[in-house]
């Protein structure tokens, strides 16, 4: 089984995109036509736990493929072979795919550990020290306002800066609450209350995955999804549902805003079905 986020890039960049995967015991990277990129597929005896995550500091093709095993992450390059220098000694299982934060000059790794939230340098080793220990919700943690903003697993909105200080504030959110985080943005999800911004929205109860943001082209919606009901909700910058949602769907979504005046996105229907919409405005 696929573990984790199917990635689209271009190894070579060259204008062709390749696809890039884990499985328990494999890392891919396949063309268009689902053939093997050399030197991949990597073959790993232990598990891998956590979805992949491809890490390109400089923005410039020098892609680092990361692979985590329980307590243990693994940094590839586009030539299949292990990165000498990252060093990262984990005290305990790691619970979520690493991610890469970038503020000016400086690159930020985010590992969640059984110890809480640990902030690395490029090489493995701490770069910021939180002044006071997180106890992290699960949920992914993202950069907002130069800050490195998440929640705690008591439902408190959490922002760490670069020097380590720490603020909490408590939002009154349950355990099984959602966050997600853009440089502009803070979306949060908890039992059937959507905020936007601190603009909240009422939904009714369902089963919902976690908010999404898009934003490209100067524009910027927000997305969540019942998959009880099967429905897709669409806010915009305002917090207000655009007009003709929710429609039917089954799944996070992929959005189009290159067209102006226009929405595209793709979204999983029925079992077998692959739903495409466009709205024009």
């Amino acid at each position: 089984r696929i573990v984790g986020e199917i990635h689209t890039f271009d190894i070579y960049r060259n204008t062709r995109l390749q696809m890039a995967f884990t499985t328990q015991n494999n890392l891919y990277v396949v063309d268009k036509n689902g053939n093997n990129v050399s030197p991949f597929p990597l073959d790993f005896k232990d598990f891998i736990t956590e979805g992949l995550a491809i890490f390109d500091y400089d923005d410039n093709g020098k892609y680092r493929f990361v692979v985590v095993q329980n307590d243990e992450v693994l940094m590839y390059n586009k030539e299949g072979k292990l990165v000498k220098g990252f060093n990262y000694q984990s005290k305990g299982s790691i619970k979520r795919t690493p991610k890469h934060i970038r503020i000016g000059r400086k690159d930020y790794i985010l590992v969640e550990n059984d110890q809480g939230l640990n902030i690395l340098n490029r090489t493995g080793a701490e770069r910021v020290k939180p002044k006071q220990k997180i106890s992290t919700s699960g949920n992914s943690w993202g950069l907002h306002n130069k800050s490195f903003v998440g929640t705690s697993d008591e439902g408190h909105l959490v922002e760490v800066s670069e020097n380590g200080s720490v603020q909490t504030t408590d939002l009154d959110l349950t355990n099984n609450h959602f966050i997600t985080v853009s440089p502009k943005h803070v979306v949060t999800f908890s039992e059937n209350k959507l905020s936007i911004n601190g603009v909240s929205k009422t939904l009714d109860y369902g089963l919902y995955l976690s908010p999404q943001i898009h934003e490209e082209a100067n524009r910027t919606y927000f997305s969540i999804v019942d998959q009880q009901a099967s429905k897709v909700y669409l806010f915009d910058e305002q917090a207000e549902l655009v007009p003709g949602f929710p429609v039917f769907g089954n799944s996070k979504i992929d959005m189009d805003l290159e067209i102006p005046n226009e929405i595209n996105f793709i979204v999983k229907g029925d079992d077998n079905a692959v739903l495409i919409y466009n709205k024009k405005f």
